[in-house]
Formats: C-alpha cells, structure tokens, sequence
C-alpha cells in the first residue's frame, strides 16, 4: 500500500532518519513511537506525501486515498461543522450532481428506443449503483453518528467552526477525515482533545475500521487497543516489531539489555586488543601482526545502545506569598453564549492549600469556569473574588498555538520572562528538555510534544525555579 525506501531526513544540524524503509499493508494498525522529537511527526507527513524527505523514495499503490490528521489545523472556519464533514463527500455529492443531470436529460426526451437513450439509463444505474456504494444514502446519518460519537451534540452540527475551541476544531477535523474513509488513515495524537467516552468510542470505530491504521499517540491504553505492529524511531533509525505497545515494551527491554552485554564485551575485547597492540607494535618481528590488529580495531563498528527516554521535567515552585484562607470565592456564576447556558449559578469556593480537578463531559463549562476564575473571561452574572495576595497563573488548552512559529525556542522564553529571570532562561529550557542547540530551533518546526513543553516553560516562567 504504501511503501518506504531508505528515507533520509536531515535538517544540516540534525538528522531524524537515514536510509529508512517499511512497508504499510492493507489492514495495518501501527503505533508509531519514539521519544519527543525523534520524528514521528515528520515521519507521517512523509507517508503522507506532505513533507519531503532529504533522500529516498514514498511511493503508493495507485488509486489509493491516504487522509492524515497532523498537529496544525488548516481547517475553513467559515463553514459549519456540517459543511465541514460533509467535505468527506465530495465524490458523492459529484455522483449526485451527475444523477440529477441524467434525470433531467431522461425527463425531457423522447427517443426511447435509440441507443443513446439506452446509454442514458445504464448511466443512471451505474451512477445510482456508484452512490449507494460510496455511501449516498447513509451520508446524513454517518455525519451525526461520527460527530456524535465524538461528543458534539446533534443541535450543534450546524454552528459555525469559528464558535469552537482548537480542541473541538480537531475534533471536527478527525470526524471529517473518518467520514472520508480512506484506504489509510494517519493519525497524530488523535487522542489529545477527546474525553472519556470519545476515546473509547473512537477505539471501537477503529477496531472494526477496514483500512490501514498509523498512529501517533503517548495514551499506551489506547495503543494496545488498537495497534498489532509498532514502528519504533530511534538514533536515526526504526524497529519494526509485530507487536502491540506493551508487548514492545518488553521486546525492547530485551533488546536494550543485549546490547549493554555486546556492548560491555566489545569494550573489553577493544581494550585487551588494544593493551597488546600497546605490547608489541615496537617490537620488529610482531610490527606488521600488531599494525594488522590495530587496522582491524579500527574497522571495528561501536556497537550502539538504543535510546532510552528516561528524561523528564524537572521544576518547583517557590513558595507563594502567604495568601488569606479563601483564595477563590465564586458566587452564583453564570455564563451564556447567545442563547446557550454553559453554567448556571455556580457557587465555588477554593481555600489556601487545596488541589482541585474539574471532571465532567466536554462541553461542561470546565474550561469556561477555568477562564472566568482566571479573569481571562467575564461571567455573564455572580461574582468572583480572589482572596488576599493571590496572584493567578493560568495555561490555556491553546497555548502552544500562540506562540509565533518563526520564533526561535530562546526568543518565545525570553519575551516572557520577566527581568529578573532573564539570566536563567537557559536553566528553565534545560529543566523542560531543550538543551544545547534545541534552543536555537524555530518553533514552527518543534514536534506537538515540544510545542506543549515550550508553552508550559514559557507560562511559569514568572514562577518556576
């Protein structure tokens, strides 16, 4: 189906992959895994015949449809969510139109007998076959039950995308590109936006799904549930493995403990070679078998330990300004958006100290409550009041999204850090995994992993320590 012959991508600085090759089958569920930046992002954009690799060749069988759900949304929000799936249809509605054509030409002729009027009606069967096959009678229905199942309601199928947030954005996008049905579907952290009951809901419509599976996820439940094949990326390379994630895990665990043993003994061998090298090479009659064994020494390849990401953020907080026991103090909050109550008299209190999590079905008001607290948005009636000395930190689900791509890692860090954290803004980077050159990288080419770290970084660094 889809077919990769030594790919090679390198960026001058860096090189993500070098004389790489896999093939992706008919019915495929492959988990593409690596760590942060090890270029999986890029990996799909290739298969996807979106982004150029450096060398090598992507060739596919013909004919067939590949449909990728990528990080960055290009989505028309001037369109309905409707409009917006029913997209996925083009060909259908061609079909359709075509129908319409032919019926019309039949309605008003009356040359029954001839040929062409023959051709005419087969014409019409094999476009009503056509449409019925591609999916013209269920269209309706698959648009309500794929964005339902996503967990849009079915009285919001006809608002208008730029009414959402990014998150039900890309909720929008994946109902378009599984209505779409391709032959395969490339999926990067189609996981990241959906709840619960979503997830799950997704993992049953891609069990029974006909076509090839490639996806992108850090949800190892859903990987296991989904994948058979996982494709790992590391140190330029990829591990093809039959595996679904946990069974790869343990296969790579193997993996990694034999090379540490090869690795050990070549170690030894080099230097037991080298110490009788160091014996003997000024010695006449051992001269030309010590420069043999010194030239076999150096042909020898190091044997490489793959990668293991057992990095991790690393930060603390100071301690904050003592504040008064009340720190958030909601009084009958409410909020609308046009005829639509979000929240409806919501009393809440937070007191120094507590750790609260928002838990409930999107679309609930967690995120709206969030804002409205934070004094990003303004309750449509009640009262918040914040307690004595609290000063508010708030990360928004979009805030990787704000950052300007031509930026460099460096700059974004050192537009928000206030004065006095200026001259530790390469501390804070390495405490969130950018260290050495990744500091100097443009943020339009950081993976969504990245993006995420970059944007957390950058938000607390008022705060961090």
């Amino acid at each position: 189906m889809i077919t990769l012959t030594n790919i090679t991508v390198d960026f001058g600085t860096r090189v993500l992959f070098k004389n790489v090759s896999f093939l992706v089958q008919s019915g495929d569920r492959i988990g593409l895994v690596g760590r942060n930046g090890a270029g999986k992002s890029t990996m799909l954009g290739i298969m996807a015949g979106e982004t150029m690799a450096t060398s090598g060749e992507m060739t596919k069988q013909n004919n067939i449809r590949l449909g990728l759900l990528s990080q960055d949304l290009t989505l028309d929000l001037t369109k309905t969510l409707r409009e917006t799936a029913t997209q996925a249809f083009e060909e259908v509605l061609a079909i359709h139109a075509e129908i319409d054509a032919i019926m019309h030409q039949i309605e008003t002729r009356t040359d029954y007998e001839t040929d062409s009027y023959m051709d005419l009606v087969q014409r019409l069967t094999d476009a009503n076959e056509m449409y019925a096959r591609r999916g013209g009678l269920t269209m309706h229905a698959d648009i309500e039950r794929v964005l339902t199942g996503l967990g849009f309601d079915a009285k919001e199928l006809d608002n208008g995308l730029e009414a959402f947030s990014g998150g039900w954005q890309m909720r929008a996008e994946l109902g378009r590109l599984l209505l779409l049905h391709p032959d395969c579907l490339l999926l990067d952290e189609p996981t990241n936006h959906l709840d619960i009951d979503s997830v799950r809901w997704l993992e049953d419509f891609l069990s029974v799904y006909d076509g090839a599976v490639v996806l992108i996820s850090h949800d190892r439940t859903f990987l296991d549930n989904i994948t058979n094949r996982t494709i790992e990326i590391t140190k330029t390379k990829v591990y093809d493995i039959p595996a679904s994630y946990s069974d790869y895990e343990e296969i790579r665990a193997e993996r990694v403990e034999q090379q540490k043993t090869l690795a050990e003994r070549q170690t030894k061998e080099r230097d037991r070679v080298q110490k009788w090298v160091d014996r003997f090479k000024y010695k006449a009659s051992m001269a030309s078998r010590a420069q043999s064994r010194m030239k076999a020494l150096q042909r020898m390849e190091a044997i490489e330990i793959d990668d293991q990401d057992s990095s991790s953020i690393h930060f603390s907080f100071p301690p904050a300004p003592r504040s008064g026991r009340s720190v958030v103090d909601c009084l009958g909050i409410k909020k609308s958006y046009g005829e639509k109550n979000v929240l409806r008299g919501v009393d809440f209190t937070l007191e120094r100290g507590e750790k609260i999590a928002f838990i409930g079905k999107n679309g609930e008001g967690k995120t709206t409550l969030a804002k409205i607290i934070a004094g990003v948005e303004p309750p449509t009636g009640g009262t918040v009041t914040l307690g004595h000395a609290v000063a508010v930190g708030y990360y928004a689900q979009q805030q990787a999204d704000m950052m300007g791509g031509h930026h460099t890692v460096y700059e974004v860090m050192e537009a928000a850090a206030p004065p006095p954290m200026r001259t530790r803004i390469r501390s804070l980077l390495g405490a969130f995994l950018f260290r050495g050159d990744d500091v100097n990288k443009k943020v339009g080419v950081l993976s969504g992993g990245e993006k995420s770290r970059l944007a957390r970084s950058s938000e607390g660094s008022s705060h961090v320590l």
